[in-house]
């Protein structure tokens, strides 16, 4: 939502996914017969609100974004199998609110615009236990506006 010449109200949403481990479970008698792969992975969701700045908006848009964002994370298990990972249990899950910092570029092209973004997310800013590390990664968004 455009609120001036040089600033907008974004809204979003994602999904990432961490892969953790892969687990190999074999049979006893026979430890060369593997019997299943499972793999281990966390998954984020963030839910944002924020600003992009605009320093330039001419040819090309260029800006620097910020945002709040609520993140949902879990962890689960998967079944790796004939090419396709399909979940069979998932941890208990948390939530936290975080931020992320970053700048993009828009590339408007007729009846379509390109955007490369990369941001800085920090997730656990609010509401981390006292015995949890700092959780942070950096995203890399390409996006196609009609």
């Amino acid at each position: 939502i455009g609120l001036s010449d040089i600033a907008d109200f974004i809204v979003g949403f994602g999904w990432h996914r961490f892969p953790q481990a892969d687990l190999t479970v074999v049979d006893p008698n026979d430890q060369t017969k593997v019997l299943a792969t499972l793999a281990s992975n966390t998954n984020i969701v963030p839910i944002s609100a924020g600003l992009n700045f605009y320093l330039v908006r001419s040819v090309l848009g260029i800006y620097a974004t910020g945002d709040l964002t609520y993140n949902y994370i879990s962890s689960s298990l998967d079944y790796k199998g004939a090419g396709i990972d399909l979940p069979i249990s998932k941890s208990p899950t948390d939530s936290r609110m975080g931020f992320g910092v970053g700048a993009g570029l828009d590339v408007p092209l007729g009846l379509v615009l390109l955007n490369l973004e990369a941001k800085y997310n920090y997730l656990n800013l609010i509401g981390k236990d006292d015995d949890e590390g700092n959780k942070a990664y950096l995203s890399v968004g390409l996006g196609v506006y009609f």
